[in-house]
């Protein structure tokens, strides 16, 4: 399970916690990506514990913060990743690693949640996947039947392309993202399905605090769109060079300058901590040429859900924040960058709306701003239907896929 600093994590867990809640009454144990003493496990524990009375969460057994952790401690949380797959491997179990080595054993079903966390392009990486994959390699050692949750592979290359797709090819089933990832791994087996991300499985919407940030910033309902920045590399590792983050900032501030130049009011969104300084300085050069725009953070997937129901349309650089609106009825324009892989373009595509996602780098495709024009005016909302059938289509599919599985 992943931590609360990123909506587009929290709304993973409360997807797959939402989809399994509707298939069967389950008593479902979640692994934290964070050790017990992260203070991300303990907002995870009590935000998921309080909403899913039967769900109990476990933390991981070593530390590891890729955003946070400077490179030593990295790799020392790699090393002692390295050292429980290697131990585990010759039948040695630590007592630190006990208590979820019994969890496994005496689970009858093992899932691995969906998101991107499979990927790996070089040793660093590796080290980190057999890491964090370790529960995977236990369940995989004690027989569990495995089934993979919509997943994205971004990159994979040498062992590490050889180990994911090893669980890949054992695994009880699996599913994907987009099909780019089935491509990217080279996966053998003909039964992979391509289908949603899980947020598009999370039921619940905060409106009491989506209505209390309208009010707090004097926005009317259907008046206002939410833009969502991002300025980083895959996985949030690191920022953009200098030019591609400027070239960031200029386009932002365009399409904040379309809104109000079309009647609207644009809202800076925040959802991930990493988008805030980009989000900062959109503001500042925004501020610089007389327009006032305030800056929002919320990490809390259903906030954002309800907010986003409010919105006129919604301008998004990050996957999660076109999952929101789309699963509530908004019309949705992505933008996109070749290295953050093919995660958006491929939920665009699923949906059935390829022409509403549009790549910024390495070349600009399309022409976005008649579309951003239609979409500010009301004329993109003939899509809705088609995209909410869709949606509900595909939900129902992989439900009854997980419902046969757990028979």
């Amino acid at each position: 399970m992943y931590g609360p600093r990123n909506a587009g994590d929290m709304a993973l867990n409360y997807g797959a916690l939402d989809l399994l809640k509707t298939i069967g009454d389950f008593d479902v144990t979640g692994l934290s990506r964070f050790s017990e003493d992260h203070e991300s496990f303990v907002r995870s524990k009590e935000t998921l514990e309080a909403a899913y009375p039967d769900f109990h969460l476990l933390p991981f057994p070593m530390r590891y913060d890729r955003h946070r952790d400077g490179l030593a401690r990295q790799l020392v949380s790699h090393a002692k990743g390295m050292g429980m797959y290697l131990s585990s491997s010759l039948g040695f179990i630590s007592r630190r690693v006990q208590p979820l080595d019994r969890r496994i054993r005496e689970c009858d079903h093992f899932f691995f949640n969906g998101g991107n966390a499979l990927f790996s392009r070089g040793f660093r990486d590796l080290a980190r996947l057999i890491g964090i994959a370790y529960p995977l390699h236990r369940a995989h050692a004690c027989h569990r039947p495995i089934a993979f949750l919509p997943q994205s592979i971004p990159a994979a290359s040498g062992l590490g392309r050889w180990y994911i797709r090893r669980h890949l090819e054992s695994a009880r089933f699996v599913s994907f993202r987009e099909s780019a990832s089935l491509k990217q791994i080279d996966l053998r087996r003909q039964d992979a399905v391509c289908t949603l991300d899980l947020a598009f499985f999370m039921e619940g919407r905060n409106e009491d605090a989506a209505r209390e940030v309208v009010s707090r910033y004097h926005l009317e309902p259907l008046r206002f769109v939410p833009i969502v920045p991002r300025a980083t590399t895959l996985g949030d590792q690191a920022y953009l060079d200098p030019p591609e983050y400027d070239r960031t900032v200029d386009f932002v501030v365009h399409l904040c300058e379309s809104v109000v130049q079309a009647g609207h009011s644009p809202l800076l969104v925040v959802q991930v901590e990493t988008d805030l300084r980009v989000a900062r300085d959109c503001q500042r050069a925004l501020a610089s040429k007389g327009h006032a725009v305030c800056v929002v953070e919320e990490y809390d997937p259903l906030t954002l859900r309800a907010l986003y129901a409010l919105s006129r349309a919604v301008f998004t650089m990050r996957l999660h924040a076109a999952i929101f609106a789309l699963s509530v009825g908004t019309v949705v324009l992505g933008f996109s960058r070749s290295i953050w892989g093919r995660k958006m373009p491929g939920v665009f595509e699923c949906v059935g709306i390829p022409n509403l996602c549009f790549q910024l780098s390495p070349a600009q495709s399309g022409d976005p701003d008649t579309t951003i024009q239609a979409a500010l005016q009301g004329q993109m909302d003939h899509e809705r239907d088609r995209f909410l059938r869709v949606i509900q289509g595909e939900k129902d599919r992989l439900r009854t896929q997980l419902q046969c599985l757990l028979k």
